[in-house]
């Protein structure tokens, strides 16, 4: 309806129907800000490991300063506030942990802290990201495969050889590339015959759909590329 046809409705001039209009957008506007708007304030573990690898990379890029000061600040808070020295938090939310920890948390965490390792060439930050992968691989991966969380909404047995891409990188080859890196670093022949092993699957799969495993398939490109294949 127009303002001309509700003028017109109400016995009204289009002047005085503006005027009530107007009147009741600001009604509207005070009782707006008298709201205490929803805030999300919960500290995810995954998305924040995503950040930390996205930071240390551009500090390590850039040589610019306040990439390097903002990766070191959330590496500190990833690794005192969702890591307690044998497990992930999913989420922090009002200092308490929250939520059920999956694989993506694992191994985007995991990414995180070793991008920010190669940036500040701190040696225990290796060994962290390391920790965390392992720990991860030994959560959610066994000889059937992978599973993205410990706890399912429809509870079932079916594990993948291999994960898709989703709306973010698949977290089975974020975390077999984050091992297999560690390995070449620490010079660790048993954990990268151990990648392989996990990464070599039928690539059958790959061929047929390879949109949905382009994190999959970028990983076997880089290892080849590292051993000079």
């Amino acid at each position: 309806m127009t303002l001309i046809q509700a003028a017109e409705l109400m016995g009204l001039s289009v002047a005085s129907a503006q005027q009530l209009l107007d009147s009741a957008k600001r009604k509207l506007l005070d009782a707006r800000q008298q709201r205490i708007l929803p805030a999300d304030n919960k500290v995810l573990a995954a998305w924040n490991g995503l950040l930390l690898n996205s930071l240390s990379r551009a500090a390590m890029k850039t040589d610019d300063a306040k990439y390097r000061r903002l990766a070191k600040e959330l590496y500190d808070l990833v690794t005192t506030r969702l890591w307690n020295g044998a497990e992930l938090s999913r989420s922090l939310h009002q200092g308490m942990a929250v939520g059920q920890v999956s694989l993506e948390d694992y191994a985007y965490v995991s990414q995180g802290i070793l991008s920010w390792a190669r940036t500040s060439a701190d040696r225990s930050a290796w060994q962290l990201a390391r920790t965390i992968a392992l720990a991860g691989l030994k959560r959610f991966h066994d000889q059937n495969g992978w599973q993205l969380s410990e706890s399912l909404a429809i509870p079932y047995n079916a594990r993948e050889l291999i994960l898709a891409d989703d709306t973010m990188p698949s977290p089975s080859a974020t975390l077999l590339r984050v091992l297999y890196d560690i390995a070449a670093k620490l010079d660790e022949d048993s954990l990268e015959t151990e990648v392989l092993n996990i990464t070599d699957v039928d690539v059958s799969e790959l061929l047929t759909a390879s949109l949905w495993y382009g994190s999959h398939i970028t990983l076997i490109h880089h290892i080849l590329k590292s051993s000079g294949t």
